[in-house]
């Protein structure tokens, strides 16, 4: 584990950002997988408990006891991913002080000692890059498998190849604090795939870089918001994020190019629900083409 300067003396390089809700069997290994990163520098976790109604709240607070100079938590008494607050963009990104940015959900954890400090490096060292990600394995019940996601692009414009599909598994990234600025998150409590958003968004102004290790675990499980959604309801949420971004990202060209991609998305999916006789889908999808 790092050596722990007080907040007072010190601000923080990195902040990890990880939010939990009913991660009971799972936020320990997550936390312990923080905690361990063997730095020069020093970092803050900051822990968002979405009102768990297990006992997640519990061991965070065990850990708060254990290291008040590094676990900063906040502890809702309401969900507020239900009431749509945008728990990243609202509540977690506005108390971030790091220059720096890492993310861990608290059902995916972290496995390599030297992470943190291997993607800080890299950065600080190559002004032209603005985040970092590294390789993944996938931990499906007690079984680990290799990532099937994460590859290397030879395209020097990581927006394009983005666009193309993510290649990015969220607990993998450190970026630049200083470009959250400029993310325009939908209004009105929009749901869209968080993780594919931000990173569209960051790519207009720089390029990453994929260390190839593997430093980290993403998790599939039962509780898992979006692992093991049904395959219509991720469409669903992926045409409306590419709609969004369509209207929100701040490069017209990057605009143009996401509304291609969401016009062939989705006249792509009314033709198959057309043929299914999925009329309900269709006319979610006529709904989002109209605006």
């Amino acid at each position: 584990m790092n050596e722990l300067i007080t907040i007072d003396n010190k601000k923080p390089l990195v902040s990890v950002l990880c939010q939990a809700y009913n991660h009971e069997p799972y936020i320990r290994q997550c936390l312990d997988g923080i905690i361990m990163q063997k730095t020069k520098f020093f970092f803050e976790i900051l822990v968002h408990d979405d009102a768990s109604t297990d006992k997640t709240a519990d061991i965070i607070k065990e850990y708060e006891k254990k290291y008040p100079d590094l676990i900063f938590p906040i502890y809702q008494t309401e969900n507020q991913f239900s009431q749509k607050k945008g728990v990243f963009s609202n509540i977690q990104c506005p108390r971030a002080r790091g220059k720096y940015i890492a993310i861990c959900e608290g059902d995916d954890y972290w496995t390599a000692p030297l992470k943190l400090q291997k993607q800080v490096d890299f950065l600080e060292n190559n002004n032209e890059y603005i985040l970092c990600f590294h390789e993944m394995n996938i931990l499906k019940g007690n079984e680990v498998y290799p990532d099937f996601i994460t590859r290397n692009e030879n395209s020097p414009n990581t927006f394009n190849a983005l666009l193309k599909g993510n290649f990015i598994h969220t607990p993998s990234i450190v970026f630049r604090r200083k470009y959250l600025s400029s993310v325009n998150y939908p209004k009105n409590g929009v749901l869209v795939l968080g993780d594919y958003y931000l990173l569209l968004f960051l790519s207009q102004y720089g390029r990453f870089k994929k260390i190839s290790e593997i430093m980290g675990i993403y998790r599939v499980h039962i509780g898992g918001v979006w692992s093991l959604s049904e395959s219509k309801h991720k469409e669903k949420r992926f045409a409306r994020t590419l709609l969004e971004l369509s209207r929100n990202l701040n490069k017209k060209n990057y605009r143009n190019a996401t509304k291609k991609k969401f016009l062939k998305f989705t006249l792509k999916r009314i033709l198959l629900a057309f043929f299914k006789l999925d009329f309900e889908t269709v006319k979610y999808y006529l709904t989002l083409i109209r605006g």
